[in-house]
Formats: structure tokens, sequence, C-alpha cells
């Protein structure tokens, strides 16, 4: 079974499945439940620009990944309420997340 054919599973236990994202780019897969979009074999164009302003942080820009650690991000998650961006690779059957030394923003309490 593809990704984008599995069923996601909500934090409640629902299950719902995956919609494909018809805007920035094909093969997104969007989670309204979750408040994410998944971007499982790319990275929108000007979406890893968003990082630097986002967490005030250099070891969260392309140029860090690029010159220090020599990744390219394969992918993205971007999770809407709060906004946050995490660029990963895929090597093999791990998975790395590029910008995991940044904090994640907080959900404010209702």
């Amino acid at each position: 079974m593809r990704p984008a054919d599995r069923p996601a599973i909500s934090w409640d236990g629902s299950v719902q499945a995956p919609t494909d994202h018809k805007g920035p780019g094909p093969g997104a897969l969007e989670f309204p439940d979750l408040g994410a979009t998944v971007y499982p074999a790319h990275v929108p164009e000007g979406l890893a620009d968003e990082l630097a302003p986002l967490y005030s942080s250099l070891l969260s820009t392309p140029r860090w990944f690029r010159l220090y650690t020599d990744v390219v991000a394969s992918g993205a998650i971007v999770l809407s309420d709060p906004r946050d961006i995490l660029l990963f690779r895929v090597e093999g059957d791990t998975v790395d997340v590029l910008n995991r030394f940044c904090s994640a923003a907080q959900r404010a309490s209702t």
C-alpha cells in the first residue's frame, strides 16, 4: 500500500484517509484533522526560506544543512496552527528531521 493510500489515525482514534493536496505541488498529502500537509518527495519552492524568520536560528537554515551537514531535504511537513515547518530527508528506512534542534511553537491554550 502506498503512503497516500494509507488511512490516518486521529488523536481521538477515528480514521481518516489523507487527501491529495491540489495546492503548492503534486504528491502532497493533507491531514485536515491534524492541520498538517506532508510533502514526502519534495520541498515546495520558498518553504525553506521561512525557516530562519520562523525559528530565529542559524541551525534551521538550508544553507547550514548544505554547508555543515552536507545534506539536502527531500521532503517537508507543514503544520498550520501554530505554523511549524519540519524539513526531512529519507535514507533507506530512516527519516532524519534536519531542523530537529529548533523549538516548535506552542499551541495557545483555549
